[in-house]
């Protein structure tokens, strides 16, 4: 699910984590689950195949593990934040959360720009955590947004 978004999350993790060794690295476990039906399309479509149970089995096998906290590192997936969170324990860390505390607190102000899935788009889930703390946002009219699938 998201391969080149874990990839790219893991990258930036292990670079910004100072080492001197490898054992100075963070542990963390990985789940790739690229077999999650498409999160955009069920979105958009609710009669296509739900992710969900998928999401919901990654949760339980985390369970099992124990982590500190859970990153989903794909956006689109945290239209379904509050089921997934309700199954753990464990703190799932919400992305487009963090990521609108941080455009806040640099003091931006005027429009914020999301420039997304067509699926993050039409589920808010960026928006929604910008406009809480008073920001406002500019989404791509429909046709921009369609050209930026392509």
């Amino acid at each position: 699910m998201g391969t080149l978004a874990t990839e790219s999350f893991v990258r930036i993790l292990n670079r910004r984590t100072q080492t001197h060794k490898d054992q100075d690295y963070l542990n963390y476990v990985l789940f790739n689950h690229a077999t999650v039906p498409d999160r955009t399309a069920y979105i958009l479509d609710n009669t296509l195949e739900n992710p969900v149970p998928y999401l919901m089995d990654d949760i339980e096998k985390q369970n099992l593990l124990k982590p500190n906290f859970i990153v989903l590192t794909c956006n689109t997936a945290h239209y379904f934040f509050d089921d997934l969170q309700a199954a753990t324990e464990i703190e799932i860390l919400h992305m487009p959360r963090e990521a609108a505390k941080v455009v806040f607190e640099k003091g931006v102000t005027g429009k914020v720009a999301f420039l997304g899935t067509e699926g993050s788009v039409k589920a808010g889930i960026y928006e929604k955590e910008l406009r809480q703390l008073g920001l406002d946002v500019y989404l791509p009219e429909p046709a921009i947004q369609k050209r930026s699938i392509h």
